[in-house]
């Protein structure tokens, strides 16, 4: 009898702890920034059926750290939305360097990753 009234008092206490916590909305209070724009593979003359298959990997770096990435297919539409920021926007396709993009808070960039196959 005991032991339920310790687990009743110790619920009990695990309850009336749990409804006063709060969550922080601080993160999902702040505006982010996106990045937008048609990441293309390289791959020459191909068919759009074939080109629509291909993967296209967009990452995001921000002091070299990744922080965001999207693989999208074919020639498709990224979007990535990150706290405002100075960050390094590439994709995983040859010929291609890494472009500089300010992030600003409720605003988008428009940076499409085009790549000049030969």
């Amino acid at each position: 009898m005991k032991l339920i009234g310790l687990l009743f008092i110790g619920l009990f206490a695990l309850m009336s702890g749990c409804a006063g916590a709060t969550v922080s909305t601080d993160a999902a209070s702040k505006p982010l920034g996106t990045v937008t724009g048609v990441a293309s593979p390289c791959i020459g003359v191909a068919s759009m059926s074939y080109i629509r298959t291909l993967p296209v990997r967009v990452t995001l770096r921000h002091y070299g750290r990744v922080v965001a990435h999207q693989t999208v297919t074919g020639s498709h539409v990224y979007r990535i939305s990150r706290s405002p920021g100075r960050y390094l926007l590439s994709s995983n396709q040859s010929r291609t360097k890494a472009i500089p993009v300010t992030l600003r808070a409720g605003r988008r960039e428009l940076v499409n990753l085009h790549v000049s196959c030969e």
